[in-house]
């Protein structure tokens, strides 16, 4: 069944929002936010690349995030770019590239909100839900074995939020978050995106006061104070926390393009920043080419050579660089079966791709139950067995081919894959341990061409 026709089947459990359907949209689809189109008939919001489970629970709830997930778990979407989703009866968009056709015929609206560069404005919406920003929001918030927990949330335009909490009569800390804030398209709920898997929800009861709601967004039944409040004045926190970012160096500059809030970070020549800037200079390919970093560092309000002042990275400990990894896709969790998974690291170290040889990959196929792929060097074929979020791979038969070079790491993969027992995907990535919960491998999704 195509998920268009399995999306109409969950109408009657779909979330109601109230904001208004832009006039020149197609009628039933609305937009809550630039580069996202919601239908609350259907409960499903869609951005370039097609449903959103990360949007549909941003702006319709949890409830309607669950279904999707069921949806399109039993579902087979094709993900390669220029590849056709349905939005509707007539409505279709070309996943990534766009453009989106009614009824057979180009609609230059629809096309602009998913594909179009963001215009002027479009988010005046969620800055009068906040009131305006950038804003610093604090409180004491209860704590199940501490007097309490010291809350510090800073809001910035760029939806980039900074979390700071301190755990009152506790040692350590304090504990820094970043990520990406949305606004559910009524206004009324306020969701952090950071590295965690649980989404934090604030409701928006007035500009001035954010009240936090549990893990399924539901208000929380207690005497206790769960509120944060707007500081007189904006005050933000310099957080410090480990950060993955796309990293590179060229005209005696570097910058980091961190992750998870997509901010391009000047970078401090200071602390550990040689070791990244000496590991980089022997990894990359190609001058200035990007390659993912993982580090300690510190965001820090730093004056450049001209302008105000701007956030900047000062590294404080080097974690390592992965050539061949991104940050992948934003707001986004990829699916276990039917996805393309390019190996990217083995055993804790990044994977090399030998010259004139095909990409270590393994795709889990849900029709006949069977893992096909490539170690670099052979062809594999085999199968597999899941039970919640324990894995197990069957034998692998693989052609007979014997390479110059890649084979040791060939071998390794098919080890790894015999040992893993249980598997995670955190956004556009899989990660594979044994029994023990040791990491064996990181896999990343590749929409195919």
């Amino acid at each position: 069944m195509s998920i268009s026709r399995l999306l109409l089947c969950v109408a009657s459990l779909s979330v109601t929002v109230g904001y208004a359907r832009a006039a020149d949209l197609p009628a039933g689809l609305a937009s809550p936010n630039h580069g996202v189109v919601c239908d609350n008939r259907r409960g499903v919001c869609y951005d370039r690349f097609g449903p959103s489970i990360g949007l549909t629970e941003a702006f319709l709830g949890a409830d309607a995030a669950r279904t999707l997930t069921a949806i399109l778990r039993d579902a087979r979407p094709d993900h390669r770019p220029g590849a056709e989703f349905s939005l509707g009866d007539d409505i279709v968009c070309r996943r990534q590239t766009g453009p989106c056709l009614v009824g057979g015929i180009r609609h230059d609206a629809l096309t602009a909100v998913l594909y179009g560069p963001r215009p002027a404005g479009a988010r005046r919406q969620e800055t009068s839900a906040l009131g305006g920003l950038p804003a610093t929001f604090s409180g004491v918030l209860p704590c199940a074995d501490c007097p309490g927990i010291a809350h510090q949330l800073d809001l910035f335009p760029d939806h980039v939020y900074y979390l700071r909490r301190i755990y009152e009569g506790r040692p350590g800390g304090p504990f820094d978050e970043i990520g990406a804030w949305m606004v559910s398209a009524n206004g009324r709920t306020l969701a952090l995106h950071g590295d965690g898997e649980a989404t934090l929800r604030f409701a928006i009861r007035d500009t001035r006061t954010l009240t936090k709601l549990d893990l399924e967004g539901r208000p929380i039944v207690s005497a206790a104070n769960h509120d944060l409040t707007r500081a007189a004045a904006f005050a933000p926190i310099e957080p410090r926390l480990a950060m993955r970012g796309m990293f590179r160096y060229m005209a005696d500059a570097a910058i980091f393009e961190e992750c998870l809030t997509r901010r391009k970070l000047p970078v401090i020549m200071a602390g550990d920043y040689l070791a990244v800037e000496r590991a980089y200079t022997r990894m990359r390919r190609e001058p200035g080419g990007p390659i993912l970093a993982m580090l300690d560092g510190r965001i820090v309000e730093r004056v450049g050579m001209e302008g105000p002042p701007r956030p900047s990275l000062l590294v404080e400990r080097f974690g390592g660089l992965w050539p061949g990894e991104t940050c992948g896709v934003r707001f986004v969790t990829e699916r276990l079966e039917n996805t393309y998974w390019r190996l990217v690291r083995l055993g804790g170290e990044p994977v090399q791709v030998e010259p004139n040889q095909r990409e270590p990959h393994i795709i889990l196929r849900t029709h006949d139950q069977r893992v096909s792929g490539s170690g670099g060097c052979n062809r594999l074929l085999g199968g597999y067995r899941i039970d919640g979020d324990r894995i197990t791979f069957g034998k692998f038969a693989a052609t007979l081919m014997a390479c110059p070079a890649g084979m040791d790491q060939e071998q390794a993969f098919l080890g790894a894959l015999g040992q893993a027992a249980r598997w995670r995907v955190v956004g556009s990535h899989l990660e594979l341990f044994d029994a023990g919960g040791v990491p064996l491998a990181r896999l990343e999704a590749v929409h195919l061409n």
